[in-house]
C-alpha cells in the first residue's frame, strides 16, 4: 500500500516537470539561453526576414549585380540540393556570363515539379534566378543601386522637406474643330496631289514625239511609259484644281498635257479655266515660283524643246480652220507662247470678230480674244 502511494506521487512530480519544460520551450522561440540574451538589434528587419517564428537569420546585405532570389535561403534557389535532370546546359550554351557553376538546368532552379512548365517559360535555360534570361542583352538589367544614379527632378525647399516629387506640367494640345481638321486634311491632300502631279508631268515631258517611218504614227522613241505618266499627271492636277479654287497652274499644265494627247477641246477648256482664275496673262508666269518652261522634263537654260515643238504643232490651227473659233483660240495662245506676237494678235482679232458675229456659239470666247489681243500688243 505504501509503495503504491509513492508511485502515484512520483508520477505526478514527473508530469509537473514535463509541463514546466514545455512552458519554458514555448516562451523561448529557439530554445536555450540564446533567445533570451540576444541583442534587440539582431532581430531587426535589416538583419532577418520573416516573423517571430519564421525569420531567417542572418540575411546577407544586397550587393551590386546580386539579386535576392539568388540567396540560398529560398528553397527554389538552393543549389545545394541534389536534383536529377537530363537536360543540363552549359553556360556557353545558354549564353550567360558571370556564373561560376558548370551547368544550368531546370532541376538546379527547383523546377523538379514540372519540367514542361520550366521549358515553356524559358526558366530551364537560366543559370540562376538572379540573372536575366538568355535573350536579354548584356547590360540591360540595372544593378540594385542604380536608383542612386537616376536623375532626379528639380525640387524646391518645400518639396525637399516633405519628400514630395514635383509633377510635370500637363501640356494640353489644342484640338481644332471639325471644320479646321477637315480644312487641314484638304490642304495636305492638295499638297501631296500637286507634288505628285508636277513630278509626273515633268517625267512625262522628257522626250518629243516623232513620226515612226514604218507605221507613220507619232510615238516616243525612248520613253515607253510617258503616256501612262501623262494620264496620272492629269488625274492629280485635276484633283488639285477641284480642291483649290484659286490654283491656275494645274489647269495650265493640263492644257499642255491634253494637247500632247491630241485632245484639243479639253485642252482649250483647261486653258480657259486657267485664264479665268488668273486673267492677267502678262503676270501669268510672274506669279510662279519657276519659269514656265522649267515644269517640263527637258528644260535647259530657261527653255524647253518639248514645249516649243508642241506649240509649233498647233500654231497653224487657225490657218487650217479660219472659221473655227476654238482653232483660232489655240493658235493665238500657241503663237503668243512662241513669241510670235504679230500672228498671235492677228488670230486674236479674227477670234474676236467671230465671237461678236456669233455670240450664241462663240460668245464665251470674246473676253479671251480681247485679252489675247491686248497681251499680244505688248512685247514679252
Amino acid at each position: 500500500m505504501r509503495a503504491r502511494t509513492w508511485l502515484v506521487i512520483g508520477t505526478m512530480l514527473v508530469g509537473l516537470g514535463v509541463a514546466h519544460v514545455s512552458a519554458q520551450s514555448a516562451a523561448m522561440p529557439y530554445g536555450g539561453v540564446g533567445g533570451r540574451v540576444s541583442r534587440p538589434g539582431s532581430g531587426g528587419p535589416s538583419q532577418t526576414m520573416g516573423g517571430r517564428y519564421t525569420r531567417i537569420a542572418p540575411l546577407q546585405a544586397a550587393r551590386r549585380d546580386t539579386a535576392l532570389l539568388g540567396q540560398n535561403y529560398f528553397q527554389f534557389g538552393n543549389t545545394n540540393r541534389q536534383y536529377s535532370s537530363n537536360q543540363a546546359l552549359s553556360t556557353a550554351q545558354v549564353g550567360m556570363q558571370g556564373y561560376r557553376g558548370a551547368a544550368a538546368s531546370g532541376g538546379t532552379l527547383g523546377m523538379r515539379f514540372n519540367s514542361t512548365v520550366a521549358s515553356l517559360s524559358g526558366l530551364s535555360a537560366v543559370v540562376s534566378p538572379g540573372v536575366p534570361l538568355p535573350e536579354t542583352r548584356t547590360g540591360y538589367v540595372p544593378g540594385i543601386d542604380a536608383c542612386l544614379y537616376t536623375p532626379r527632378p528639380v525640387t524646391d525647399r518645400f518639396q525637399e522637406l516633405l519628400g514630395l516629387v514635383p509633377v510635370a506640367p500637363v501640356v494640353v494640345e489644342r484640338v481644332g474643330s471639325v471644320a479646321e481638321q477637315l480644312e487641314a486634311a484638304t490642304q495636305d491632300r492638295v499638297r501631296r496631289a500637286e507634288g505628285a502631279g508636277l513630278d509626273l508631268f515633268k517625267r512625262a515631258t522628257i522626250e518629243t514625239r516623232t513620226v515612226d517611218p514604218a507605221t507613220k504614227v507619232e510615238r516616243y522613241q525612248e520613253c515607253a511609259d510617258c503616256d501612262e505618266k501623262l494620264r496620272q499627271a492629269i488625274a492629280n492636277l485635276r484633283l488639285v484644281g477641284h480642291l483649290d479654287g484659286t490654283a491656275y497652274l494645274p489647269y495650265l499644265l493640263m492644257a499642255h498635257a491634253f494637247l500632247e494627247q491630241n485632245r484639243v477641246r479639253e485642252a482649250l477648256d483647261a486653258l480657259l479655266e486657267a485664264v479665268k482664275r488668273h486673267p492677267d496673262l502678262v503676270t501669268l508666269e510672274a506669279g510662279l515660283p519657276h519659269p514656265f518652261a522649267d515644269y517640263f522634263g527637258d528644260a535647259r537654260g530657261g527653255g524647253s524643246l518639248f514645249l516649243d515643238a508642241q506649240m509649233r504643232r498647233y500654231s497653224r490651227l487657225g490657218e487650217l480652220n479660219p472659221n473655227h473659233a476654238e482653232a483660232l483660240a489655240l493658235e493665238a495662245y500657241c503663237t503668243w507662247r512662241l513669241g510670235e506676237l504679230a500672228r498671235a494678235r492677228d488670230a486674236a482679232r479674227k477670234l474676236e470678230a467671230l465671237a461678236t458675229k456669233r455670240p450664241a456659239e462663240d460668245g464665251y470666247l470674246l473676253d479671251y480674244a480681247t485679252l489675247l489681243r491686248d497681251v499680244s500688243a505688248t512685247p514679252r
